[in-house]
């Protein structure tokens, strides 16, 4: 069942800081087992949807549209499968700096990067509208928390991404009252059944273009990326090579799944230009993002500006509204948390070393 993609990982989240209050050196066992359990989940249902089938799950036993219903396909669970799998390499990579780093709050970081995670394959399986945005919250609060574990700049990098972060949820919630008031449901199949038939509805409009602005918030699509650089600069290594592979990308995923599943086709390119507006930010976030990129001194800057780059490039893919621009999208959404988890993993290394992070005194790293 989907529900079990992200179920060992909610209650792992509040076992293991309990259990770190006895015994300190189980958290990194017990989370390591909730990671691997839940990737063992995703494989599971991969194996059962590779056929093109779907699983579903109703929550409670009451049946969509009325109840809450998780849902995962080929796609959902690919996705999903890969996104804890990087997670479980990263856990596995950043051993040794987390314990440095977190040496008397190893209950706290692991039971927040657990639940950043449950929020974050929640996000993928979910197919309730509602549900998403709960979803969106937990990875969401769980993550604003990491970064302030990041001492006094980590504190301001935090404050900001909680801010903006906060306007993005509020954005998506508002889109997805308007949709509710348009449709009367939220279940994301019974809304894409009802949405043709409402063709011109203002509501609908609205919920569209709230939602879009929410996500883009989340996925830090430029110029909407301002939370992002000093998020990733300023939050303690082991937090940033958990948060830089699957916070934004699963954002992305969101954003693609809404406006080429949900939505028809004509809402991104007809009633409202979104297609467009994603066509430009990503145009225009893939050339300023890369440019700032190599002007940075420090490499997890410079690495954060990297990744508005990377995800102007997904954006670009959405924008096409089209079959392969999507699995373009996808396909990137994939490769860049694949990268990105490398690239900061060794950044964390890095500093775990030599204690710096400007690329100057870098120099002669290699002999």
């Amino acid at each position: 069942m989907p529900i079990l993609i992200p179920a060992p990982l909610l209650l792992a989240a509040l076992l293991v800081p309990l259990v770190a209050l006895w015994r300190p050196r189980f958290a990194f066992p017990l989370t390591l087992a909730a990671a691997a359990g839940s990737t063992s989940a995703a494989a599971l249902a991969l194996a059962h949807t590779v056929d093109g089938a779907s699983l579903s799950y109703a929550l409670g036993g009451w049946s969509p549209p009325l109840g809450i219903e998780y849902r995962v396909d080929r796609i959902g669970a690919f996705v999903v499968l890969v996104t804890l799998s990087v997670a479980l390499v990263v856990l596995i990579a950043v051993r040794r700096v987390a314990l440095a780093e977190f040496s008397d709050r190893l209950g706290p970081f692991y039971g927040l990067v657990l639940l950043m995670l449950a929020g974050v394959t929640g996000m993928v399986v979910t197919f309730d509208l509602f549900n998403l945005f709960v979803f969106i919250e937990i990875s969401s609060v769980a993550s604003y928390a990491l970064v302030f574990m990041g001492g006094p700049r980590g504190m301001v990098a935090g404050f900001r991404y909680l801010l903006i972060g906060s306007i993005g949820g509020g954005f998506y919630l508002l889109g997805v009252g308007f949709i509710y008031f348009a449709t009367g449901s939220v279940n994301m199949g019974d809304v894409a059944t009802l949405l043709p038939g409402l063709e011109g509805s203002r509501a609908v409009l609205a919920g569209a273009v709230f939602i879009f602005v929410g996500l883009a918030l989340k996925m830090a699509l430029f110029p909407l990326h301002l939370w992002l650089p000093d998020a990733y600069a300023y939050a303690p290594s082991s937090v940033n090579s958990m948060i830089a592979p699957v916070m934004t990308k699963a954002a992305a995923f969101a954003m693609l799944r809404m406006f080429l599943s949900v939505f028809p086709p004509g809402y991104l390119t007809d009633d409202v230009p979104i297609a467009g507006a994603l066509m430009v930010m990503g145009l225009l976030g893939m050339v300023i993002g890369s440019a700032l990129a190599v002007a940075q001194r420090d490499f997890r800057r410079m690495l954060a500006f990297s990744s508005i780059g990377q995800l102007g490039i997904i954006g670009v893919g959405i924008g096409l509204a089209t079959p392969l621009g999507a699995a373009a999208a996808l396909l990137h959404i994939m490769n860049h948390a694949v990268m990105k988890a490398c690239l900061f993993v060794v950044a964390a290394a890095v500093r775990f070393r030599t204690g710096r992070t400007d690329i100057a005194g870098m120099a002669g790293l290699g002999r």
